[in-house]
């Protein structure tokens, strides 16, 4: 019963349903617990689980207590060269990236791809993890050599494993155009963002919340560009497509879920508002499209949050 709680909390994941997930795999960790005991292999996994759906919430501090718990039950139970350690540094090191903490996320990320180099083969499809998260690592910190070389690796790894019609390859894609871009290799970066943009669009439908995070990626490299009108084409397909998640993940949680949620979609807000203000302030689908955005994201805030008031009174 609990793994098959788990699994449909991971399609509800996949598919961008977070509140869903979210019972779902709460639900599979209190069986695992009551059944098996606080520090067994499977409590771990639902742990880690909810870690990564918190971490994709913005959830940060949730998110970090729920990785070290699993960490911690998998270091005492399990091997210390056992690949779900490595996962957990992973998990904990993506984390601490996210937060700016590079040292603490290097380290943990480093013994990662040692223990799973040892375990997995040089060419083992779960190495690509290691390797891409290390690589994002050093774009951030500026060492675009080191980047490319360990994107190139991971890209090759999943492109043998899962084809080239895999979501896995299409965010390997994203993040070379990044780097590209990132150094104003324009020309290189643009297929990439479109390569990328079609196989989530293919694999995982255009619905889905990476659908409009490769849509935003797009928008804004053609920002810089000065591309505006493509910009703003891009921008108003992205806020369609996030305009959707969010009704669906602000629909049931608290207070503070809520808002940890609409704070990582505050970067697709600035570059609407942005490309408006900044670029064509005088162009009629730009002002559309950055009231029509900010007024529905007010929208579903305030009725996500006078909806949460109710249920206290």
């Amino acid at each position: 019963m609990a793994t098959s709680l788990n699994n449909l909390a991971e399609l509800f994941r996949i598919q961008g349903e977070y509140p869903k997930a979210e019972t779902y795999f709460k639900r599979s960790l209190d069986i695992r617990e009551k059944a098996l005991g606080v520090e067994h292999r499977e409590v771990a996994q639902s742990l880690n689980n909810l870690g990564a759906l918190y971490r994709a919430l913005g959830q940060y501090e949730k998110a970090e207590r729920f990785h070290k718990r699993a960490r911690a039950i998998r270091e005492k139970v399990l091997d210390p060269g056992h690949p779900e350690i490595a996962e957990s540094l992973n998990n904990l090191a993506v984390l601490y990236r996210a937060q700016g903490a590079y040292e603490k996320a290097e380290g943990l990320l480093q013994r990662a791809l040692s223990i799973d180099e040892e375990a997995l083969g040089m060419d083992h499809p779960g190495l690509a993890t290691d390797i891409i998260n290390l690589a994002g690592l050093y774009m951030r910190e500026g060492q675009y050599t080191k980047a490319e070389q360990l994107y190139k690796r991971g890209l090759t790894i999943d492109e043998t494993a899962f084809g080239r019609e895999h979501p896995a390859h299409a965010a390997d894609l994203n993040n070379l155009a990044l780097l590209y871009e990132t150094q104003g290799q324009y020309g290189k970066a643009e297929p990439l963002y479109h390569r990328a943009l079609v196989t989530l669009e293919k694999s995982l439908g255009p619905g889905h919340p990476d659908v409009a995070t490769s849509l935003n990626n797009l928008a804004t490299f053609h920002w810089a560009q000065g591309q505006y009108a493509k910009a703003v084409e891009s921008f108003t397909r992205a806020a369609a497509v996030s305009e959707h998640n969010v009704s669906l993940n602000l629909a049931v949680g608290a207070e503070t879920q809520k808002r940890a949620y609409i704070m990582t979609l505050s970067g697709e807000m600035d570059g609407v508002l942005s490309v408006h203000l900044d670029a064509v302030p005088h162009s009629r689908k730009a002002a559309r499209l950055a009231l029509v955005t900010l007024l529905q994201r007010k929208g579903r805030v305030l009725d996500a949050l006078t909806g949460g008031m109710e249920t206290l009174r």
